[in-house]
């Protein structure tokens, strides 16, 4: 059993610590971050922020969308978890299903990168909705990231 609740500074260290590898990886590649200094980027760009937490073993995913235009129809949305998300994949769906039809309704276009290695979290993706595009070379490391959007965006 797990719950959804407003994301707390005091969880990123956790967080950080039991990052899942695919998600080190990505964080690694695109901008030379560290888990901890991923986490602290992405809450300082993002408003509702939310983390999934299991309530046996504290946080395991957290989620949230960072606001890409002054007037606020653009957004970028973005996840990061550890392994602990394994243990609740479908009740994970369903929680990130609600939360991004409630993004939809603040942020009507919604766009970001996924690491084309990371094959769950494009599974994931495109389960919610978003339109996957092939993979283009970026990051530090010249590796493919597909990029995804949401609500009638040409990439």
């Amino acid at each position: 059993m797990f719950n959804i609740r407003t994301y707390h500074l005091g969880d990123m260290e956790y967080l950080a610590e039991h990052m899942r590898q695919a998600d080190r990886d990505e964080v690694w590649s695109l901008s030379r971050y560290a888990p901890l200094e991923a986490l602290q980027h992405s809450m300082e760009v993002s408003r509702g922020t939310l983390r999934v937490a299991a309530d046996e073993h504290g946080p395991f995913y957290v989620f949230g969308v960072g606001q890409l235009t002054v007037l606020g129809q653009f957004a970028s949305p973005w996840a990061l978890g550890t392994d602990g998300v394994y243990d609740h994949v479908f009740e994970v769906l369903r929680a990130s299903k609600r939360v991004v039809s409630a993004w939809k309704l603040r942020y009507p276009h919604m766009l970001n990168y996924v690491d084309a290695r990371n094959k769950l979290s494009v599974r994931w993706l495109a389960w919610l909705g978003f339109t996957i595009e092939e993979p283009v070379k970026m990051g530090y490391d010249s590796l493919p990231f597909h990029p995804f959007h949401l609500g009638g965006l040409d990439v």
